[in-house]
């Protein structure tokens, strides 16, 4: 599935391109886990058994990434 743009994803997801000028960015991988959050990547924030992954969105924010959907 990847490399695929923004615009690509949002549509699988069903969930609107955060920003138009995001929409033709390249997404080169994709994980659940922010320690693994690499260039490129999008970190999708999914509840955990103890904790919400959208509790470490700022920690995938601190490393340069695409967006960080949350429950798609």
């Amino acid at each position: 599935m990847f490399p695929c743009t923004v615009k690509t994803l949002s549509e699988l997801c069903g969930v609107a391109v955060p920003r138009d000028e995001l929409a033709s960015a390249i997404i080169r991988g994709a994980t659940i886990d922010s320690r693994e959050v690499q260039q490129g990547d999008v970190f999708f924030a999914m509840p955990g058994t103890r904790v919400h992954g959208v509790q470490f969105a700022d920690q995938a924010l601190g490393i340069r990434r695409i967006d960080a959907p949350q429950d798609c």
